[in-house]
Order: C-alpha cells, then sequence, then structure tokens
C-alpha cells in the first residue's frame, strides 16, 4: 500500500492568496508554522498548529473560506499520522465549504484527499466515487491535459494499484508523466516525483524489476537531496527500492535499504503515535 505521507497529499490553493488581508489574524501564523513543520515531515507538531489555527479561526469568527483551509489542513495531518477517521472527517467539512462557497477546484482537491482517507479505510467503492467526482470537476475546468488534472490521475492509479490492478493504474501514471513531461525536474518536484515513484511501484506489480528500480531510484535521489534525512518520504522511497532490488535478485542490498526505511518509521511513527494517544481526547 502506498504510505499517505504530506507530499502525496493535495493542498488547497487559496491560503495566501485569497487570505492575505487576515495577515494580523494569529491563526494564519499558526497555520503557515503548520505548513513548515508538515513539510520536514514532523506531523504531529503539525497537527496542533493546524487545530490551533482552526480554533483560533473558529473563535475570531472568521470567515468560511479560511475555516475551510484550516479543516483541510488538519485532516491531512491526520491522514499523514494514520488516523483515517479523523481525517475524513475534517477533510468533508471542508469540502462541503468549499463546494458552499462555489469554489469548484478547492472542492475537487480535498475529494482528492478524502478519497485517500476512504482508501486507507478500505472503503474502495467511496473512494473511487471521490475520485471520479474530483476528476469531473477538474477536466471540466481545465481540460484532461492540464496539470491540475495530475492529483486524480494520480489518486485513481494509487486506488487502482491497491487493487492490484497494475496494467489500469499504470496507464493512468504515464498520462500523469506525459502532462508533466519525462523527466524528473533537478530539485525533486514533489507531484513529478509521486507519478515517477507511483509508476515504478506499477512496473514493480507489472514484473518489470529493472525499470521499476530505475524509476524508484531517481526519486530516491531526488528526495534524498531535497528532505531531511529522516523524513517519511525518503522512508517510502528506501523501502520501495528495497523491494525492486529483491526482485532482481540483490537481497542483502535490499536488506539494508529495507531497514533504513523501517528505522526513520519506527522513530517518526512511535513518536507521532504516543502524541495521537495523549491528543485522543482534545477538542476536535
Amino acid at each position: 500500500m502506498i504510505a499517505p505521507t504530506a507530499l502525496r497529499c493535495v493542498f488547497v490553493g487559496i491560503l495566501i492568496t485569497a487570505l492575505a488581508s487576515a495577515n494580523d489574524q494569529p491563526w494564519l501564523t499558526h497555520m503557515k508554522e503548520g505548513d513548515v513543520l508538515l513539510d520536514q515531515g514532523r506531523y504531529l507538531e503539525a497537527l496542533r498548529s493546524y487545530r490551533t489555527a482552526l480554533e483560533e479561526a473558529g473563535r475570531l469568527g472568521s470567515d468560511q473560506s479560511a475555516i475551510a483551509v484550516a479543516h483541510n489542513r488538519t485532516g491531512i495531518a491526520y491522514l499523514v499520522l494514520r488516523d483515517f477517521r479523523r481525517a475524513e472527517a475534517h477533510l468533508r467539512e471542508s469540502g462541503s465549504a468549499f463546494e458552499a462557497a462555489g469554489q469548484q477546484r478547492e472542492s475537487a482537491r480535498v475529494l482528492i484527499n478524502v478519497a485517500m482517507a476512504l482508501r486507507h479505510q478500505r472503503r474502495f467503492a467511496e473512494a473511487a466515487e471521490a475520485n471520479r467526482r474530483a476528476a469531473v470537476i477538474l477536466e471540466t475546468l481545465f481540460g484532461a491535459e492540464h496539470p491540475e488534472v495530475v492529483p486524480s490521475l494520480i489518486s485513481r492509479g494509487e486506488l487502482l494499484l491497491q487493487l492490484s490492478q497494475c496494467g489500469k493504474a499504470a496507464e493512468l501514471f504515464a498520462s500523469a508523466r506525459s502532462i508533466l513531461g519525462s523527466t524528473v525536474p533537478l530539485g525533486g518536484h514533489v507531484v513529478s516525483l509521486a507519478v515517477f515513484h507511483d509508476l515504478g511501484l506499477a512496473r514493480l506489480c507489472l514484473g518489470d524489476h529493472v525499470e521499476a528500480r530505475r524509476l524508484i531510484g531517481l526519486v530516491l535521489e531526488q528526495r534524498e537531496l531535497a528532505l531531511p534525512p529522516d523524513h517519511p518520504d525518503i522512508a517510502e522511497s528506501l523501502y520501495a527500492y528495497g523491494k525492486a532490488l529483491e526482485k532482481t535478485g540483490q537481497r542483502k542490498e535490499a536488506r539494508e535499504y529495507k531497514n533504513r526505511a523501517t528505522a526513520i518509521l519506527s522513530r517518526h511513527y512511535t513518536d507521532n503515535l504516543i502524541g495521537l494517544t495523549v491528543a485522543a481526547n482534545a477538542p476536535k
């Protein structure tokens, strides 16, 4: 299963542009702090900042767009912390607010995150419907070949990959790759890296182990350049690369990569799960 890491989530895009006039509001400061922490893989700290922002936005009577953004970020934080039910609840609050405000692009992007939360709860039919709705909105707004539709292609492909429909998943990832371009940009544009990583997993699933290793290796190289060494996205790539090495007969090297991935995730999620347990009874 593809991990629900922060760089795989879809962020609503109105925070700075549409809400710039709110710079003096304390909730926006907490929101920006959360974004920095999320980028660093410090998910529990990000969750605390987003929940504080959400509480502040409600207390100050902020408009619905601000509250919708705060719910979206809080949902993403719960998503990457693997608390999928709370993630779904916050994301649905966000999507409903955007839909009521007529902000179709933002509601579609939130739907993609909802699909991820549903997929990880094994509610596959609901996830497929959320993906379908997001795709219809984005393709209507931008056209089928626009970069805005790429997150929808990725999400649909990841669901198919989880259902072992490897060929269909590979087709969607290849379409996303075609839209974005055929090379991984220097510095590791996160959406392009997600496409290459997922395409590598699809090739692995299809038995094309050498090409899978090449694609996943490219992503690992770029992520190690761009991210802190203990970031969960690096662990995702390390583990996938280990699987590819295993399939090509390099079992000793495969164990080394998988062990590195496990060490990162064990430290990361042990700390976060302890924090989530403590926070479980706090106001949502």
